[in-house]
Formats: structure tokens, sequence, C-alpha cells
């Protein structure tokens, strides 16, 4: 029984890939959209009314802005921007906790 175990394992580890991709016809198997998020990239300007002001940024683990920027978020992102202009500074998801998610 020790012995079996591993090898299944193995053995299921390396099907399941090619189990995804082969699909047969007719069988009804899904497959992920490909996102419609637009992607955001620093520089780019935010439209008013496209992002939500992330209020209390300490709580999700960002640090404070010196620069009197701010954090919003977009389409699950968050991004710290010029608010002036709207401009995006950089995406900084990476940076956010476990409580933003």
């Amino acid at each position: 029984m020790s012995r079996i175990t591993p090898v299944l394992t193995v053995f299921c580890l390396m099907t399941l890939p090619g189990m995804a991709a082969a699909c047969p016809e007719g069988a009804r198997c899904l497959a992920a959209p490909e996102s419609t998020a637009p992607v955001i990239a620093p520089g780019d300007v935010l439209s008013p009314g496209t992002f939500n002001m992330l209020i209390n940024a300490e709580y999700f683990g960002l640090p404070r802005t010196s620069d009197g920027s701010w954090y919003v978020t977009v389409e699950r992102r968050v991004l710290r921007i010029e608010p002036r202009t709207y401009q995006v500074i950089e995406d900084v998801t990476e940076k956010t906790n476990r409580v933003f998610w």
C-alpha cells in the first residue's frame, strides 16, 4: 500500500494536464473565458466614475501616501493615482495584504 500511493499520485498528476486539453466533441467541456478587463498601466488616465476610492489603506497593508496620491480600486486591481488628473502612478495590487481579497 505504501508503494502504490506515491505511484498513483505521480500518475494522476502527469495525466491531468492532458485530460484537460483533450475534450471529446459533445462532452460539454467548459473553458475559462478570456479576461475582458482592460489592462491599466502606469501613465493611463482613468475616467471619473470608473474607480472606487480606497479608504483606510493602512488596513489593507498599504503605506500612507506622502505625495497626496489616492489608492483606488478598478476591476479587483488596486492602483495609486494622481487626484487632480486621475493619472495612474502605479499598480499596487501585489502590495495589499489578505484582508483585501
